[in-house]
């Protein structure tokens, strides 16, 4: 598991939590051997309580880059399988690098808000490194994301699926050191 995000609506008191797993390249995972797909891509996704997304990207654009749907059905299950620990959310740069250089877990936490304040979302997610390909912060007031979608190609056409146009948000976000 990548992250797990809380979405919160603020009128209601409802929530829904949502768990994205880290991209993974393609496989047949019962074969006796030749596991990975010769025509292979990355995927990663996203569960909910009772939804799934599944996002495919190739080597070019393919309609085959989202699937989504109900899992019940699709998968035989679908388990969270969390444990909640203590940390301590961290002061600033230098305390980020001390927690880093003494081998202790980083988690990174992105608190968002709707602009009618309706729906708010907390994003935790595990830091492997002080830098993340799909959100950044170095300031406790905005995260940026950078969001994998299709774009075509100005020589040829064709379109392939990379990272790309960064959103920029205004957050509160922080680090937490796992003691």
């Amino acid at each position: 598991m990548e992250s797990r995000t809380t979405i919160t609506d603020t009128r209601s008191g409802k929530s829904a939590r949502y768990l994205f797993f880290a991209s993974c390249k393609s496989e047949d995972t019962f074969a006796p051997r030749g596991l990975f797909y010769r025509s292979n891509y990355d995927f990663n996704g996203i569960f909910s309580d009772q939804e799934y997304v599944i996002f495919r990207a190739y080597s070019s654009h393919t309609p085959r880059f989202r699937e989504d749907g109900l899992w019940k059905g699709t998968f035989v299950d679908v388990t969270e399988r969390l444990v909640e620990v203590e940390g301590t959310v961290l002061g600033g740069g230098e305390e980020i690098v001390r927690a880093s250089m003494a081998g202790k877990p980083l988690l990174g936490r992105v608190e968002l808000a709707s602009g009618d304040g309706g729906l708010n979302a907390e994003i935790d997610m595990h830091v492997k490194r002080l830098s993340s390909a799909f959100v950044a912060y170095n300031v406790d007031s905005f995260a940026e994301f950078v969001v994998q979608q299709p774009v075509a190609s100005p020589e040829n056409g064709s379109s392939v699926t990379p990272y790309s146009r960064p959103i920029l948000l205004p957050a509160k976000t922080s680090v937490v050191a796992i003691e």
